[in-house]
């Protein structure tokens, strides 16, 4: 359970939340890809990703990559055990979400965990706060560290995908 995300939802001000932990985890050809906004995008928009160990980083893949009209502003975030506050170190190699990348940070050494819509991880949220696109993003997966499939207990198996592309399996 840590090597992909845990759980990814959307929300709209913390509230209304779209579970798209399934589609967040999957990287399998010809999938649908799902929103990472629930749009049309507004400053009330979230995403949450998930984990039950701290990480600093995330890769994102699109099945389509946002187009922004008017510049796109992000708010990085972590629940430091009283409020969400912004993550230090980031470089976001999406450019605001209109490529494939990743987004690393630095691991805030007071990150707490927290329940978001009931789920209680060391949560990275996404807020957008200004801007509006032409085409909002669509993402195809997220990944941590390049894992691509949740860890299978009964097969013991998982799935890692080094940047280029050969699949390996562990077991």
């Amino acid at each position: 359970g840590i090597l992909t995300i845990k759980r990814m939802f959307t929300a709209v001000s913390g509230a209304s939340f779209v579970n798209n932990t399934t589609e967040a985890q999957s990287n399998d050809a010809g999938q649908t890809a799902f929103k990472l906004f629930q749009g049309p995008t507004v400053t009330v928009d979230e995403a949450y990703i998930g984990m039950p160990a701290k990480l600093d980083r995330t890769t994102f893949g699109f099945g389509t990559p946002g187009v922004q009209n008017a510049a796109i502003t992000l708010a990085w975030e972590y629940w430091n055990g009283t409020a969400w506050t912004a993550l230090s170190g980031l470089v976001d190699g999406t450019s605001e979400l209109t490529a494939n990348g990743k987004v690393t940070w630095t691991i805030p050494g007071n990150w707490a965990t927290t329940a978001v819509n009931a789920v209680t991880c060391y949560w990275i949220r996404v807020r957008f706060t200004a801007g509006s696109w032409t085409t909002n993003p669509l993402m195809n997966y997220l990944t941590v560290t390049g894992w691509t499939k949740p860890f299978v207990d009964a097969a013991n198996q998982g799935a890692f995908q080094q940047g280029g592309g050969n699949m390996i399996y562990l077991s």
